[in-house]
């Protein structure tokens, strides 16, 4: 009898044990597939455990050497990951944006972090930089190109309306210097400018600048989306190493992207004093704008690549979410 008592409290123990055992592994499972799929359009990666060691003499370019041992601050870049997404997250279901993604990158020791960085967008004046660097490596070759002169034609007027636009554009029937014309087409984004670097060519191949890169653009022109920021954030990381310019070309022209006129987006979430070699775009579709800023933060003793492409119904709106997470980053102590 005494055996049978104990037998049936064994099994009621045993039910209860492999029922308490099967909803903690079910929350569990619970936990973790939220958790996951809260997670699953950020990126957080440790490209190397050690601090990457540069050349030195330079003011915008740092051309890598050798990698150290000093470690990244992983838990608190888990962290700056954490507090980005939630950020854009908030200004969606405000209705202040459509989307955004931004790509962050540590200059000195090679983390990096990405929410929805494979998105793609519309790069619109973002492509002025490689219509730039395609012409700066031509020049490595042919140093008298860049002061080979170009009388502009009614060719470089075009039909797309630019909503960001300086008044001060190149004109008709003068004659600029290919200099010239690629600082007017970087400082002030003009397309006048630019479509006289790509109608005149002058020798020089555009496209191989991309295709070396392995950044591959489509053959329609009418191709809007194309481009992610991850993928555009390699023509900033390739001027920084001087790993593909050389370095005087490579410091040119981000100096030259220090100097763009457009002061809202990254600038805007810096301090006045620091330095930001950067381009904008901005592209107008029938349903929805976009706007997009990346470049380097020259921040004291550690720069960072910070790529922003953003979607919505107001520029204005979307310069301020550009502006308020350039700030969040620029003042988070990684």
């Amino acid at each position: 009898m005494l055996l049978k008592i104990l037998g049936n409290k064994f099994k009621k123990f045993t039910d209860y044990f492999w029922s308490f055992f099967l909803f903690l592994i079910l929350g569990i499972a619970m936990f973790l597939s939220g958790y996951l799929f809260a997670w699953e359009k950020t990126s957080v990666y440790f490209e190397n455990d050690g601090q990457e060691k540069h050349e030195s003499g330079y003011h915008f370019i740092s051309p890598l050497l050798e990698c150290g041992s000093e470690p990244s601050n992983r838990k608190s870049l888990l962290e700056m990951d954490k507090a980005l997404s939630e950020y854009i997250d908030e200004e969606i279901a405000k209705g202040t944006i459509e989307h955004a993604s931004v790509y962050w990158r540590d200059l000195n020791n090679g983390p990096w972090i990405g929410i929805n960085e494979k998105e793609l967008f519309s790069p619109a004046s973002l492509m002025k930089v490689p219509i730039m660097i395609a012409y700066l490596k031509a020049a490595e070759k042919n140093p008298y190109l860049l002061q080979q002169e170009i009388t502009i034609d009614d060719r470089v007027i075009d039909n797309k309306k630019q909503n960001i636009l300086h008044a001060d554009r190149i004109k008709i029937g003068e004659t600029y210097t290919i200099q010239e014309l690629i600082e007017r087409m970087i400082t002030k984004s003009d397309n006048f400018a630019a479509n006289a670097l790509i109608f005149y060519e002058c020798g020089v191949d555009i496209n191989k600048v991309s295709d070396d890169l392995r950044i591959f653009l489509p053959n329609d022109e009418n191709a809007e989306n194309f481009i992610s920021v991850i993928d555009y954030a390699s023509y900033f990381r390739v001027l920084y190493n001087s790993s593909y310019l050389n370095r005087e070309m490579s410091e040119w022209a981000l100096k030259l992207l220090g100097q763009t006129d457009f002061k809202e987006g990254l600038v805007a979430g810096v301090p006045s004093y620091v330095t930001v070699s950067h381009k904008f775009g901005e592209r107008g579709l029938p349903d929805y704008y976009q706007l997009h800023d990346c470049g380097i933060v020259y921040r004291s003793n550690s720069p960072y690549l910070l790529c922003i492409m953003t979607k919505g119904d107001s520029f204005k709106k979307m310069e301020e979410v550009i502006s308020e997470l350039s700030s969040r980053i620029y003042n988070n102590k990684y």
